[in-house]
């Protein structure tokens, strides 16, 4: 490859990418042509015979044995615990985010929070993600601390919607039965509730005085049964108030249900209807995962325009069944994919993410149906687009969308030979394919590698910080293990509950 002359540091300039296949989401998604594409000033602006004529003058780029894509998203994650990846396996969620979440941990310092951020911002570009949507954790709300996630993923050149977690009552309104279950001594230790106004002043300030180019803040309540009434609506105002979007998690685990069946009698037991009645069901919020929910919940979501970021990896990594894909997609919810936490998918990955995503969706299918694949690239793409509010920017291939682009070698087994560009793509491609990725017109993965980051050095500081964390970690582990009895009884209970359907089989509940 001839990288001479390409500007690699603002995206400025003209170039004129040629000799590639040309995968859009709305184009031929089998055999897709042969097309060139021009970029100028970090957007596309135009693509195959006006191209050529237009970019005469312009850095040429031969990418022959190539196809291109429209970079990834990555509509759900979280930076903070990439450092925990490999450590679980068989693990409850409640068990698992005992030692996950941050808030189990002693305060880390800003330098680890950067480096961590760092290394999931490149991560996700290698595996050609040009935008993702990060619901991180920021204990306490510390500005320094988010002035570390921006600055490390400014340097890495990736997209990035964060949006910083907030709750704002006691750990144990999030867990049925939990007075039954734990002893007095364990319930405290589960932590208390805190009073939203400060936490609402501390994130106003961060979204008021830290920014930077290519990264931009949300809001995200991040679980509904530890939210109150008062944090959500402020929420729902606060949204409506300044155009910012909401992500939260919805319906993981099947605890959730049957704590919404308990616990919410004035929405008849629908943590849906709460959504609703507080103001936050609309156009603006995404739910995560959406796993444990019955047909008429989904029905009310989609009719108030909410989207869903589908985790299926995670969900079956932490045991918690197949979210009704299918159902979503009939009642026309914009889905997108997310790779969610590396301690519990163990990678930011979005091929992982499209196949499975691709395999449950056909399970839930009629046979001969032929349309889970493209579904998948469809919600890698545009749908992910869709939830960040970055639909007209990102997704597509397309004149005056931003020349966001993953470059994957067609030269490698899983491509020969080559029938179907999608399907080969989605079920056989394993990331390893991804060459180049380019953001706003700028080169930031280039033959493999990192072209803004020492990637060496990077795993070197990992490597060394991972080091230093045992002790902590010895801790939380230690910690955790002692309310290994009080959730394994939350989790009889919970099994013993009706619902009405079961998200661990692959049949859709019946409307």
């Amino acid at each position: 490859m001839n990288w001479t002359g390409v500007d690699t540091a603002q995206g400025h300039g003209s170039l004129l990418i040629s000799g590639a296949r040309v995968l859009d989401p709305y184009g031929e998604l089998h055999r897709p042509p042969v097309t060139d594409i021009l970029v100028e000033q970090g957007r596309i602006v135009a693509l195959g015979g006006e191209a050529h004529a237009r970019g005469r003058s312009a850095q040429p780029f031969d990418a022959r044995g190539h196809l291109i894509t429209p970079g990834f998203v990555n509509a759900h994650c979280h930076s903070h615990d990439m450092l925990l990846r490999g450590l679980f396996e068989q693990k409850s969620l409640e068990s698992w985010g005992m030692i996950a979440f941050p808030f189990n941990w002693p305060s880390r310092g800003a330098e680890e929070i950067a480096l961590r951020t760092r290394a999931h911002g490149i991560e996700c570009l290698l595996g050609g993600m040009t935008t993702i949507q990060d619901m991180v954790t920021l204990v306490d709300f510390k500005q320094e601390h988010a002035e570390a996630v921006v600055d490390a993923y400014s340097q890495t050149g990736i997209e990035a919607v964060i949006a910083p977690q907030f709750s704002d009552l006691p750990g144990v309104a999030g867990i049925p039965f939990a007075e039954e279950c734990f002893s007095a001594s364990e319930l405290a230790a589960l932590g208390g509730g805190v009073d939203f106004e400060p936490v609402a002043e501390k994130l106003k300030s961060i979204f008021k005085h830290v920014s930077a180019p290519r990264l931009s803040w949300a809001l995200g309540p991040v679980q509904l049964q530890i939210c109150s009434d008062d944090a959500l609506r402020w929420t729902a105002d606060h949204s409506a108030e300044t155009g910012l979007r909401i992500y939260t998690h919805l319906y993981e685990t099947r605890s959730e249900a049957v704590l919404a069946r308990h616990s919410l009698a004035a929405d008849s037991g629908s943590a849906v209807r709460r959504l609703a009645r507080l103001g936050i069901a609309g156009a603006r919020l995404t739910i995560a995962h959406g796993v444990w929910i019955a047909p008429d919940e989904i029905r009310q979501l989609a009719e108030a325009g909410v989207g869903l970021a589908a985790n299926t990896v995670t969900n079956l990594k932490l045991m918690n069944g197949f979210a009704p894909i299918r159902g979503y997609s009939d009642e026309g919810m914009t889905i997108g994919l997310g790779c969610d936490n590396s301690s519990a998918s163990d990678a930011q990955n979005i091929f992982q993410a499209m196949k499975t995503f691709a395999l449950i969706r056909a399970m839930q299918s009629a046979a001969d149906d032929e349309s889970a694949a493209s579904e998948a690239f469809r919600a890698a793409t545009v749908g992910g687009a869709r939830l960040l509010g970055l639909q007209d920017e990102v997704g597509r291939i397309a004149p005056g969308y931003r020349a966001n682009l993953a470059f994957i070698d067609v030269r490698g087994p899983a491509w020969r030979p080559f029938n179907s560009a999608v399907r080969q793509l989605v079920y056989g491609e394993p990331g390893s394919g991804v060459s180049h990725v380019m953001v706003r017109g700028t080169w930031v993965v280039k033959e493999r590698k990192s072209a803004l980051v020492d990637e060496a050095s990077l795993c070197r500081e990992l490597d060394q910080t991972r080091d230093r964390m045992q002790r902590d970690l010895e801790d939380v582990w230690r910690k955790a293990a002692g309310f290994g009895r009080g959730y394994a009884a939350v989790a009889r209970r919970v099994a013993d509950e009706p619902l009405g359907f079961d998200a661990r089989s692959l049949k859709p509940p019946a409307n």
